[in-house]
């Protein structure tokens, strides 16, 4: 009686040991997985107030209505010193009717803390930066080059 008793209660701790086992490696999964969404989640909204101290400090050279205005210093500091990718991605749709973005990675670029290419900004996606080509005034095009043969 003794031994059916010890055989019984070995071959039902047995499923239950494997139950216990099977649910701690889900569990451990599902904390693994919450701390690295957690964690990406956090990144995103810490650089919510960096946007919005970037919005209103630049507010002159970032209104849509009017042409770009040079940066004042405290707004250039701001913008060295902030994810300004991060900031990018944070301009809100309502925000674009007051914010130009395209001066919001204009401005990125002239501090030295540049928008990578291909990211987004609000709903704008940021081109590559003009090739040196492009900058040549046409003055220096000489008329021999436009003249046809």
């Amino acid at each position: 009686y003794i031994e059916e008793n010890l055989a019984l209660e070995i071959s039902n701790t047995i499923p239950s040991m494997m139950v216990t086992k099977v649910f701690f490696h889900v569990l451990v999964f599902a904390l693994i997985f919450a701390m690295f969404t957690t964690h990406q989640t956090l990144g995103e909204q810490d650089c919510t107030d960096e946007k919005i101290a970037v919005l209103r400090t630049c507010k002159k050279t970032l209104d849509i209505d009017d042409d770009y205005v040079e940066p004042t210093s405290r707004c250039r500091h701001l913008v060295e010193s902030s994810d300004m990718a991060c900031v990018c991605r944070k301009v809100t749709l309502a925000e674009e009717f007051s914010v130009s973005v395209s001066k919001l990675v204009r401005l990125a670029r002239e501090c030295g803390n540049v928008v990578p290419a291909g990211s987004k900004c609000g709903t704008w996606t940021v081109p590559p930066p003009l090739s040196p080509q492009e900058h040549v005034p046409n003055s220096s095009i000489t008329r021999k080059n436009h003249e046809i043969e």
